[in-house]
C-alpha cells in the first residue's frame, strides 16, 4: 500500500511499549498543526465541507459516495501528495426501489423515507402494502396512548420522542410514520438491535400532510445488493523517519468518508464531512512543512458497517503469516462464493433441511464423507469419524444411540451445517445414561439442531 517496505512494522498505539507517550505525541503534534494553520484556509475548510455534503447522503457503494470520493480525490492529487492510492473492497448497502404512502384523494403517492435496518432486515412491506388508518400520537406518550387506540393502524409521531415510539408496536400498531415539528435530534434512536421487521419510515414534511382517520397504504421495497466501496490514501515521505527504534516510522491520520444514521438515505453528514475537510486541510500544511516521520492520510469507506474499511485496510498490511498472500485470500474468496451459492440453492430447495450437501472444504475428503453420511440411513453402522477419533459419524436412532458409548459428533451434512463446526447439544445423553428411552421418536427427515434427538 506504501512505498515503505512491507516488512516495515508501522509502530502504532497498539504495539508500542509506551502507548501514552504515542497519544500524547500524535495530540500535540496535530494541535500544532491546527493552530498554525492560517485564517485564509478557513475558506478551503468551508469549500470542502459544502462539497463532501452536497449530496443527501454518502452511503457506501452508492453513487453519492463514488462522488464525494472522486472530489477528495481530485484535492489530494491537487494537493500534491508523493503517492494517492485507492483500495476497492466489495460492499453490501441497502437500495430503495420504492418507498411511499397512498393517500384518498392525492394523485400521486406521498414519498416516504425509510429507517435503518433492524440488524439485517430493512423497513418494507407485503407485496399489497401495508393498510390501515392514520392515527396521530404527537410525541407517543403514555397520555397519547390512552386519548386513542392504534391497534391496526399507522401511527404518526414526531421524530424526537426517543425509545417510545416501540409503544405503538406493542399496542398493535401496523407501521410507524415519523415527523418533525422542529430540528430532528441524532441523540434520538429509532431501531432496535433485533433483526426485525418494524416498518418505520419518516416524512419529510409535516404530520399535516397525512390526514388523521383516512385510510392510508404503505409500499416499501428495500434490497441489499452487492457494491464496490473506495479507502483512499496520500502518502507524504518524512525528512528523517527513523527514530530510537531504528526502523522507519509512520504517523496515520484517518477519517471517515461514508455516512449512516436514522433516516440513511437522508444523512449528509457533516461532522464527517468536516474530519474530511479537516484531513485535507492538513495535508496541505504538512506538504509545504514536511515532518520527520512519514505521515499517511487515509480517508475509510463502509465505516458505518462494522468498519469494513479499517478492516480492509488492515487485512492489505498482513504480512507475518506466509499463507497470508493474495492467491490464497483469492482462492478462500473463491470457496466461500460456492458455498454461499450452494447455501442458496439448498435454501430455495423444498425442504431446505433435509436435503443433501457437500461440506465445504479445501481439496480434502470431508466433502464426501459428509454427503455419504448425510445419505446413510440411521440403522447403517457407525463409523469412525476423522476428526473425533472414536466416535460414529453416522446418524443414530435414540435406541442405537445409547449402544455407543460416543454418539456421533460429526458437522451434519445439511444447510444448517455452517453454524459450527462442533454441535452444542442442549443436554448429553452420555452424562444422563437412560435418558434415551424416554426421547420423543427419531425423525431423520427433518433434522434441527440443537436437537434433543441427538447430540
Amino acid at each position: 500500500m506504501m512505498s515503505v517496505k512491507p516488512n516495515l512494522k508501522v509502530p502504532n498505539v497498539m504495539t508500542t511499549p509506551c502507548p501514552r507517550r504515542w497519544h500524547a505525541l500524535l495530540g500535540a503534534w496535530t494541535l500544532a498543526v491546527l493552530t498554525a494553520l492560517p485564517a485564509v484556509i478557513q475558506a478551503g475548510f468551508d469549500e470542502d465541507c459544502q462539497a463532501l455534503t452536497r449530496t443527501p447522503h454518502r452511503l457506501s457503494g452508492t453513487a453519492e459516495a463514488r462522488q464525494a470520493a472522486d472530489y477528495v480525490l481530485e484535492r489530494l492529487n491537487a494537493i500534491g501528495a508523493d503517492q494517492v492510492l485507492e483500495q476497492p473492497f466489495p460492499v453490501t448497502q441497502t437500495v430503495v426501489r420504492r418507498c411511499d404512502v397512498t393517500l384518498p384523494g392525492r394523485s400521486e403517492p406521498l414519498p416516504l423515507e425509510p429507517m435503518r435496518p433492524n440488524g439485517i432486515i430493512p423497513a418494507v412491506s407485503p407485496g399489497e402494502g401495508i393498510t390501515g388508518r392514520i392515527v396521530h400520537v404527537g410525541m407517543a406518550t403514555a397520555e397519547d396512548f390512552a386519548r386513542t387506540s392504534v391497534r391496526g393502524a399507522i401511527a404518526v409521531m414526531d421524530y424526537n420522542t426517543g425509545d417510545t415510539w416501540l409503544r405503538a408496536f406493542r399496542l398493535g400498531a401496523q407501521a410507524v410514520i415519523f415527523t418533525h415539528n422542529q430540528q430532528a435530534e441524532s441523540r434520538h434512536a429509532h431501531y432496535v438491535e433485533c433483526t426485525t421487521n418494524l416498518p418505520r419510515f419518516y416524512h419529510h414534511g409535516p404530520a399535516s400532510d397525512l390526514p388523521e382517520g383516512a385510510e392510508a397504504t404503505i409500499r416499501s421495497e428495500v434490497v441489499w445488493q452487492g457494491a464496490t466501496g473506495r479507502n483512499l490514501f496520500a502518502y507524504f515521505r518524512g525528512t528523517d523517519p527513523i527514530f530510537d527504534q531504528e526502523k522507519e516510522e509512520l504517523l496515520i491520520l484517518a477519517a471517515n468518508l461514508d455516512t449512516f444514521g436514522e433516516v440513511p438515505h437522508l444523512t449528509p453528514g457533516a461532522r464527517g464531512a468536516a474530519n474530511c475537510a479537516a484531513l485535507l486541510q492538513i495535508a496541505e500544511y504538512v506538504k509545504a512543512h514536511r515532518p520527520r516521520r512519514h505521515v499517511l492520510f487515509a480517508f475509510f469507506d463502509n465505516q458505518a458497517r462494522g468498519h469494513a474499511g479499517v478492516s480492509a485496510f488492515y487485512r492489505a498490511l498482513e504480512t507475518e503469516k506466509a499463507d497470508h498472500t493474495v492467491r490464497t485470500r483469492k482462492q478462500s474468496w473463491t470457496d466461500e462464493q460456492a458455498f454461499l451459492d450452494r447455501l442458496v440453492s439448498l435454501a430455495n430447495s423444498p425442504e431446505p433441511l433435509a436435503a443433501e450437501a457437500d461440506v465445504r472444504s479445501r481439496g480434502s475428503s470431508s466433502s464426501t464423507t459428509s454427503a455419504s453420511a448425510a445419505a446413510r440411513p440411521p440403522s447403517a453402522p457407525a463409523s469412525p469419524s476423522p476428526g473425533w477419533p472414536g466416535r460414529a459419524s453416522s446418524r443414530t436412532s435414540p435406541a442405537s444411540a445409547t449402544a455407543s458409548a460416543r454418539p456421533w459428533r460429526t458437522r451434519p451434512a445439511t444447510a444448517v451445517s455452517c453454524c459450527s463446526r462442533r454441535p452444542t447439544p442442549c443436554w448429553s445423553r452420555r452424562r444422563r445414561p437412560g435418558l434415551a428411552r424416554s426421547m420423543p421418536p427419531w425423525r431423520p427427515s427433518v433434522p434441527t439442531w440443537p436437537s434433543a434427538a441427538w447430540s
